[in-house]
């Protein structure tokens, strides 16, 4: 613990957890290696006690391998090192892979689940208030009219104080990890928003969808660039045209009234819409790809398994790499 908390201080742990880069391999050099209830009985003979087991845990942990390689169990891929080839600068610093090495001692696996709690818990509560904003803006803008008003009042009180609360999450945020958010805020306005060469991948991935894996999904890719820059404006936006709409038509005149109307709406639909999207991509995508390759397999095998995924390239390695691996 003392070493955890001389780490600490010197803010290495924090530059590490912060790159867009594998930390497993650093984390298990910061750790004491394999404790000696983990050991084989003639212990002595181990070669290094901080050296990669071959384990494969982190790459089976790994999310962005489970994007571009599906399935990974060959022996000579499930070490720390071959993680590090296929992540590159692809790390969404999620930590799994800290958390699944047996070598990582409890102090360093601790830190590093909770380095981004803060981030976490803003992040969960923003989609919380979008979501609920989401539900009663739609639902009082259909059926206001056709429900009691009681009703009517409860759902009006719910989505104000939604958006009270979503004016404020960024305030919060910032009081409570200044350091995230500021390298949120620069990583998003400072940089280009994308490449063509990443909009070529990405119109790839929409033509076949369920076979081909997404373009680098960096931790500041032009998609997730594209989205805090939409609600850095959309948010103010929605604030000012939902403040307008409380006030009503005597406090602001019919005219104004009714442009605060029309572009909280048009703003809220986008919004929706986008929300969608991003489900998609973070959710469901995973499940339709799933269903894919269940049913190209069965199309092909007769059955629902997965060997295909990774048979095909044991087969092409043997062949002289000639077949590629089916995505």
């Amino acid at each position: 613990m003392e070493e955890l908390e001389r780490l600490k201080r010197s803010k290495t742990l924090t530059v590490i957890l912060d790159e867009n880069f594998s930390p497993v391999g650093r984390m298990r050099l910061f750790s004491q290696g394999v404790r000696p209830n983990n050991r084989l009985v003639r212990y002595e003979e181990a070669v290094g006690d901080k050296g990669c087991l071959t384990c494969g845990n982190c790459v089976d942990a790994c999310p962005v391998v489970r994007e571009k390689e599906r399935f990974e169990f060959r022996s000579n891929r499930r070490t720390s090192m071959s993680l590090e080839n296929i992540v590159e600068d692809e790390c969404r610093r999620c930590y799994r892979c800290v958390r699944a090495c047996p070598q990582v001692t409890p102090g360093v696996k601790e830190y590093a689940t909770g380095f981004r709690r803060a981030e976490k818990f803003i992040h969960a509560s923003l989609a919380t208030l979008i979501f609920t904003l989401m539900g009663t803006g739609i639902f009082l803008y259909h059926y206001k009219m056709h429900i009691p008003e009681l009703h009517a009042g409860i759902y009006g009180v719910v989505h104000n104080l939604a958006g009270i609360l979503l004016i404020v999450l960024p305030v919060v945020y910032y009081l409570i990890d200044k350091n995230h958010f500021r390298r949120l805020i620069d990583g998003a306005w400072e940089k280009p928003l994308g490449t063509g060469e990443w909009f070529r991948q990405l119109k790839a991935f929409l033509r076949h969808p369920f076979r081909d894996a997404l373009p680098a999904w960096t931790e500041f890719n032009p998609y997730h660039k594209f989205w805090i820059r939409y609600l850095c404006c959309a948010l103010p936006l929605l604030a000012l045209t939902g403040i307008g709409n409380f006030f009503g038509e005597a406090a602001l005149g019919k005219s104004l009234y009714g442009a605060c109307s029309v572009l909280h709406s048009l703003i809220a639909l986008c919004t929706d819409l986008l929300i969608l999207l991003h489900l998609y991509f973070k959710l469901l995508r995973f499940l339709c790809r799933n269903i894919g390759d269940m049913f190209r397999n069965w199309r092909s095998r007769g059955d629902f398994h997965y060997p295909f995924l990774y048979a095909r390239k044991e087969v092409a390695s043997a062949q002289g790499g000639h077949e590629q691996p089916s995505h």
